[in-house]
């Protein structure tokens, strides 16, 4: 009995040798050709596809039905944007609360723009039904709290945009921005001096000093103001 286990367990492992000695080097180039062969056919699948929908946009572009066709089924592909947010101490609610500080309003006008447009208002009931973007695009704004902490802000990313006419930018507003927006911790004091640094479109060095002399900046259509 012991002999025929010992004799089976070493077949196997006899087996188990020639075919990796020999089978698995016998299919080693199959398996390498139908590798390149998926790639070959991958790349050449890409190209076609990308000739089929360049010719497709060359025709719907010269057509004009089918381009306000294309751009009714994009309109109605992206999602309305529409909410209030009402901040308080910096923190943002979106249910209601009392005593707020003020109101953002975003919007991207009924999903035909890229970017959430943010209108600040002072009022939850005032909210707009127009609005403008500014044209004021600053190069560089920096946030410094004292000597202990600086933060960079950037009023428009890829799901933002805070550049609109009549925005008012304070120290409510910074402190929202770094709180709510950054999700940076930020304790204010009484005796911090807070600057705001502005490089603009003109490369004019801007500083305002949010606190004590609780200056602001608002934003029209081709300038900005500063507020004392």
């Amino acid at each position: 009995m012991m002999f025929f286990l010992f004799q089976t367990v070493t077949s196997q492992i006899a087996i188990y040798e020639f075919i990796s000695k020999n089978y698995i080097e016998v299919l080693k180039p199959f398996f390498i050709e139908v590798f390149y062969n998926s790639i070959n056919l991958f790349s050449k699948t890409q190209i076609y596809c990308n000739k089929i929908i360049k010719m497709t946009n060359d025709s719907i572009e010269k057509n004009q039905m089918l381009l306000n066709l294309k751009n009714k089924i994009l309109s109605s592909l992206k999602s309305n944007v529409n909410s209030v947010e009402l901040i308080k101490d910096g923190i943002s609610h979106k249910e209601i609360i009392h005593n707020y500080d003020f109101v953002i309003y975003s919007d991207n006008n009924n999903g035909d723009s890229n970017f959430i447009n943010k209108i600040i208002m002072n009022n939850k009931n005032n909210i707009p039904t127009k609005y403008e973007v500014s044209n004021i695009k600053f190069i560089m704004i920096e946030l410094c709290i004292g000597e202990k902490q600086t933060f960079n802000i950037n009023l428009k990313q890829q799901d933002y945009n805070f550049y609109v006419v009549g925005n008012v930018f304070n120290l409510e507003f910074f402190e929202y921005y770094v709180k709510s927006v950054l999700k940076e911790n930020l304790v204010l004091s009484d005796n911090d001096k807070i600057i705001l640094k502005i490089l603009d479109e003109n490369v004019n060095d801007i500083k305002l000093e949010l606190k004590p002399k609780n200056q602001s900046i608002l934003l029209e259509k081709y300038k900005y103001k500063i507020i004392n």
